[in-house]
């Protein structure tokens, strides 16, 4: 369970930050605010596994931040993959589980908010279209 919690906040961070900003990790990062965003973004993501009882563990967190602020790094989620592809997401399922989370035990998210919102904004378009 451990181990999923911290592949949940991974996930929800890298394809909340990739699909909202609708670019590689790299770009991102080599933003003026890019790296703190992702930064906050994981936080509430943090937050919200801690207080579920799953606060990721010293190595995990270094790895995600590893991974989330590499600089150059051409890495997306593969639901940010899937946007560009005009396909369906798994976006309620990451994104709308982790705010449903947070919310429910009162971790402030806004990052996660947007990033949800921004999502299912794309999904309004896509059916439309």
């Amino acid at each position: 369970m451990q181990e999923m919690w911290e592949k949940f906040v991974f996930l929800a961070t890298y394809a909340g930050m990739t699909t909202l900003m609708r670019a590689p990790v790299g770009a991102i990062v080599a933003t003026q605010e890019g790296e703190a965003i992702i930064r906050e973004m994981m936080e509430e993501c943090t937050a919200t596994a801690a207080a579920s009882g799953y606060a990721p563990r010293v190595g995990a967190m270094r790895s995600m931040v590893d991974s989330l602020t590499e600089r150059g790094s051409k890495g997306t989620a593969s639901m940010y993959r899937d946007m560009v592809d005009s396909k369906r997401t798994e976006h309620e399922h990451i994104l709308g589980d982790m705010l449903e989370r947070a919310r429910a035990a009162n971790v402030p998210a806004p990052l996660l908010r947007i990033s949800l919102t921004n999502m299912q904004a794309y999904d309004q378009e896509r059916a439309a279209s």
